[in-house]
């Protein structure tokens, strides 16, 4: 990407995937005045507040749960049950963490009822192959909604950017799949929710209420 050259203090954020007009904004300010409520505590815990705040709720709870749950799969909503959080978070912060080893307890108190590979193996994730279908299936489909003149009419992102990340991606270059999948979100839900004509009402009781 090219280097962002400026003297003020909002441009010199300015991403070059962006139009002048939103390149000031920075999404990490949320996770800075969250983490700036609970100055003077622990580190630790304030870490932990900004997860519980804004990256839980906001993010896994809203993926992971919703897609887990309407397949019956208790994902991670049993962690969550009052009684355990509240005994997470009075934990001292040797029993949340020692050294690089995370999930202390957790691990000891699952120990005699799974295999030790499970028990102290590695965390994975619920990620989807972005990389992979991005530089094959989906490639044509990015190439498309990503269109210069789809970006143009928006005026979020340049254009010339957003192709370069592209093309870097499919070539290998990087694993530019997180950046992509991003555009590609904002770009159709901006087609669908901003510039598409809200459709006629349908259901008889909310038409009663508007007329």
């Amino acid at each position: 990407m090219r280097a962002a050259t400026s003297s003020s203090a909002a441009t010199t954020r300015t991403s070059p995937t962006c139009s002048p007009s939103v390149s000031a904004f920075d999404p990490v300010d949320l996770l800075r005045e969250r983490f700036a409520e609970t100055e003077g505590a622990d580190l630790l815990a304030r870490l932990q507040d900004v997860d519980l705040g804004i990256y839980l709720v906001d993010d896994l709870l809203v993926k992971t749960d919703r897609a887990s749950m309407a397949h019956s799969l208790e994902a991670r909503v049993p962690f969550l049950d009052t009684v355990v959080t509240n005994l997470a978070l009075m934990l001292p912060t040797r029993h949340r963490v020692s050294g690089l080893r995370k999930k202390v307890l957790l691990r000891k108190a699952v120990a005699p009822l799974l295999p030790e590979q499970i028990a102290k193996g590695r965390k994975r994730g619920f990620s989807i192959p972005a990389a992979a279908w991005l530089r094959g299936e989906l490639e044509p489909f990015a190439r498309e909604t990503l269109s210069s003149a789809t970006l143009r009419r928006q005026g979020f992102f340049r254009p010339q950017a957003v192709t370069s990340l592209i093309d870097r991606h499919v070539a290998g270059k990087e694993d530019l799949s997180r950046q992509l999948w991003g555009l590609l979100t904002f770009t159709l839900w901006h087609e669908r929710h901003v510039e598409r004509e809200p459709g006629p009402l349908r259901e008889p009781r909310l038409e009663a209420l508007v007329h």
